[in-house]
């Protein structure tokens, strides 16, 4: 049996553009304001083959780089789509990234084995990233997180 409590939330049941579209953050009241984790689980739910997670927004800039440059090398590097939200919840912005490599043999199998399963109506067990996909989007999330904490750490050194 399926646990439905999950679905008890809207924003759970329909994804992440609904939890966005019809709960704008109010910046009167902290309490009721999106949290970043909040929106990263509804976001994984929709988007299981996504990774997904929160960096400052004054880190937003490095990331990018002049022009964009640290953003093309990452995305050719890693063979992902980086892509970070314009919308900032709690002095935070959201980084998503999708594996935007070549297929693992078997990955195109699954993914008609779940267009079939879609078409008849069977369920469609969502997988996590595929296997050749996990090492990228991780190693990419850490080499952004490195790229954070050494600015960080430069800012520090410069102001003593």
């Amino acid at each position: 049996m399926i646990d439905q409590s999950i679905y008890a939330d809207p924003s759970v049941q329909f994804g992440f553009e609904l939890l966005v579209s019809t709960q704008a953050p109010d910046k009167t009241d902290t309490g009721s304001e999106l949290s970043p984790d909040r929106i990263i689980a509804a976001r994984k739910l929709s988007h299981p083959n996504e990774l997904c997670f929160a960096i400052p927004v004054s880190a937003v800039g490095g990331v990018i780089g002049k022009g964009g440059s640290t953003l093309k090398e990452l995305q050719t590097e890693f063979s992902v789509k980086v892509f970070i939200q314009k919308e900032e919840y709690q002095g935070k912005r959201i980084v998503m990234l999708r594996y935007n490599g070549p297929e693992v043999a078997g990955e195109r199998a699954d993914a008609d084995a779940s267009s079939v399963n879609r078409l008849h109506g069977r369920p469609v067990h969502n997988k996590p990233a595929a296997t050749a996909a996990e090492p990228a989007l991780l190693q990419c999330k850490e080499r952004i997180l490195a790229m954070i904490v050494a600015d960080v750490t430069h800012q520090k050194a410069a102001a003593l």
